[in-house]
């Protein structure tokens, strides 16, 4: 009673230490959060994120230190891939501390619009309790402007024109307006198709605009954009007034130009001179239609030719660029393509003088080299170290196509630029096998193993082992026949160690321990799809005689044979029969007498005997006291029993045979051990024939 009490006494007392250390670590998390909301506030981005990551490490629990997280990573210029992550964790935990769920919505909601996920951010903002503030309906127009339906911009237009009366000081409404009406405005214009301002877009326009005198924007280009929607003469009134501020931008030399206020000359010289060397696509088209002065032109056209500088391409019209092209001497030096805005890309590419060297996919986790684009000489996927060999001038592959712009043509310049699809992936793993000429795939069998293949017409035909550079096993293979994978089990430079493979045509070797097995041998399904470990055989001393043999049935079944003492006979052998629907694990153990012939076999049913034959014939089996313990025929007394046991300190080596007599009486048993469990049997016959049956049974 007194060591019960004594440990409830500890198990309490550990109990309330565990809830002292929690309750502290809550405390300490919940201050970092008002340390970090404080930082928030101040915008000091920075220690914000650091004091939420302190408090996530002492309570991972609460959502409202995720969400600080999120926002801090956000305003730090991070992923938004690694944003959308963080915030997604604040809802999973649903653990507010604060009223910053709602803000937390706001931040995820405008992540997703960002990232091209516009009916899932619609959804976060609509969802009960609804939001409506600035910042909602902001995110809610920027979503109804890039679904890019004819009935999704009425949508957003309309909600613009609520907005702007709602928050008339809110400058993100106009700036947001105008950036997405011209760009419909300016790709109508590059595509010669005919463009005329809806009357409801003039009527926010004119709004706006009648402010301009009045609005203090912090930004000269949001001024700009907006005046290219006014009427003639109050456009060139209203730009000289924003060009005595500043002129330094090539949105103001294109729209001075447009405007008639600024010469040509001069326009141009203003527009490369302020662009320090980064173009949108878009205006450097447009622009260049502007041009009529054919020595502009001309220098211009030289321009092109020997471009030095990034150019920004938005193709979805989402006010994002997505394509990103680094120029060199007038060619592609880099490209990234970033699909969805999300901080990782779909492709990267180095090129020379805009031919492809390398291309990166899925934000770099797969690498593909060419010799001569589009030739693919190389492919490694850095997610699993798998690499793929190709022969020169086989293998093609074009993740997207550098295309003229036709823009430019009247310059006489062939300016190329990218055309990536959309969809853009790069061929997966047996594509590439079964166009490579050798395919080098990771295995998990070693340290650092892996198998290189030979391939032949897209099949492998030889396949080496190596580990650490080291030959360790190789394997002959020919398509639809079993082939022999020879093995250097122990690295003595033996390969004493032969596996037997084949199709698994039937489907017999479907368990997940089949499957893995052949996956830590040949890594990737790339080659070994429906392969299946038929045969083990294993010949330590290289004198062509089987020590171990090992047959696989399927389903879990197999057959394991040893021949312990190296004299080409088998000595043992375990069957483990296929599962069946029953559930019942039927295993078989088998005894060898010199000659090869069986001596002892037992059968066991979810490990109890249920079945033994001596020397052909069958027996039956009597438990016995010990739980290890089984009689042959016919059990002894207890007492019997455990003198027996004693005799030996129940100490045999499995299939050895023991003779034991007890005095006085005489009485002799033989007990023999199948892998744990022993089996006695009392012996009626002489001496004489019981020595016989002893060398037998050895």
């Amino acid at each position: 009673m007194i060591l019960i009490l004594a440990s409830a006494f500890v198990f309490a007392q550990s109990t309330s230490a565990g809830k002292s250390v929690n309750s502290a670590n809550r405390k300490t998390a919940e201050r970092c959060l008002s340390l970090s909301e404080n930082f928030m506030l101040n915008s000091d981005w920075q220690n914000a994120l650091n004091q939420a990551e302190l408090g996530l490490a002492y309570d991972d629990s609460i959502s409202d230190l995720f969400y600080v997280k999120a926002a801090s990573l956000s305003n730090l210029g991070a992923r938004k891939a690694d944003v959308i992550q963080t915030i997604k964790e604040s809802f999973q935990k649903d653990n507010w501390i604060n009223y910053t769920k709602n803000s937390a919505r706001i931040l995820y909601a405008d992540m997703l619009c960002d990232t091209g996920l516009y009916d899932e951010s619609l959804a976060v903002l609509d969802a009960e309790p609804l939001l409506y503030s600035a910042d909602s309906e902001f995110i809610r127009i920027k979503n109804y402007y890039r679904l890019g339906t004819m009935d999704s911009v009425t949508q957003a237009r309309t909600r613009l024109n609520s907005s702007r009366r709602i928050y008339p000081k809110d400058e993100r409404f106009p700036k947001l307006f105008f950036m997405f009406e011209l760009a419909f405005m300016s790709y109508a214009q590059r595509s010669g198709a005919d463009y005329e301002i809806p009357e409801l877009v003039r009527t926010i326009a004119n709004s706006y605009i009648a402010t301009i005198p009045d609005y203090s924007t912090t930004s000269v280009d949001s001024e700009i954009i907006a005046l290219l929607f006014c009427e003639k003469e109050q456009q060139q009134r209203l730009l000289k007034a924003v060009g005595e501020k500043n002129q330094n931008s090539p949105l103001f030399a294109f729209a001075g130009l447009k405007a008639g206020i600024i010469s040509e000359e001069k326009a141009f010289n203003l527009f490369f001179d302020s662009s320090d060397n980064s173009y949108s696509l878009s205006l450097l088209e447009e622009f260049g239609m502007l041009l009529q002065d054919p020595e502009l032109t001309a220098n211009f056209s030289d321009r092109l030719n020997s471009l030095e500088g990034t150019v920004y391409i938005d193709n979805d019209l989402d006010l994002q660029e997505e394509l990103v092209v680094t120029y060199e001497r007038g060619r592609a030096r880099t490209i990234s393509y970033d699909k969805n805005n999300d901080g990782k890309l779909e492709l990267y590419a180095v090129c020379d003088f805009g031919a492809p060297v390398s291309v990166s996919f899925a934000d770099s986790t797969v690498d593909m080299y060419y010799d001569f684009f589009p030739y693919v000489g190389r492919v490694t996927d850095n997610t699993n170290g798998n690499t793929y060999h190709f022969l020169t001038n086989e293998y093609s592959y074009n993740p997207f196509e550098m295309t003229v712009d036709t823009l430019f043509s009247r310059f006489a310049v062939d300016f190329y630029i990218p055309l990536v699809d959309g969809e853009i992936e790069c061929p997966d793993e047996y594509v590439l096998a079964r166009n490579a000429s050798s395919v080098e795939l990771a295995t998990t069998e070693r340290d650092s193993s892996k198998v290189n293949y030979t391939v032949f017409e897209g099949r492998p035909v030889f396949a080496v082992f190596m580990n650490y550079g080291t030959r360790y096993a190789y394997a002959t293979i020919e398509n639809g026949y079993p082939f022999v994978r020879y093995v250097d089990s122990d690295n003595d430079g033996m390969y004493e160690t032969s596996e037997t493979y084949d199709m698994d045509n039937e489907h017999k070797y479907t368990g997940e321990q089949d499957i893995q097995l052949v996956k830590n041998v040949f890594g990737s399904n790339t080659f070994s799809e429906k392969l299946y470990l038929k045969l083990i055989q294993i010949d330590r001393n290289g004198d062509t005689r089987i020590e171990f043999l090992e047959e696989y049935l399927g389903n879990n079944g197999k057959i394991s044979t040893w021949d312990t003492d190296e004299d080409g006979v088998f000595d043992y052998q375990y069957v483990r029969y296929p599962d069946t629907d029953d559930k019942i694990l039927r295993e078989e153990t088998i005894i060898y007498n010199q000659n090869g012939q069986e001596y002892i076999s037992l059968m066991n049913e979810n490990g109890i005997p249920t079945g033994l034959r001596f020397e052909g014939k069958e027996v039956g089996v009597v438990k016995g006291s010990r739980t290890d313990c089984f009689w042959i025929a016919q059990a002894a007394d207890v007492q019997t029993e455990q003198t027996i046991f004693m005799s030996f300190n129940a100490d045999l080596t499995p299939g050895a045979v023991r003779i034991v007599q007890i005095e006085p009486e005489g009485r002799r048993f033989s007990v023999i051990k199948i892998g744990s469990a022993y089996f006695c049997k009392e012996l009626y016959s002489t001496p004489a024939d019981e020595a016989e049956e002893t060398k037998d049974a050895e």
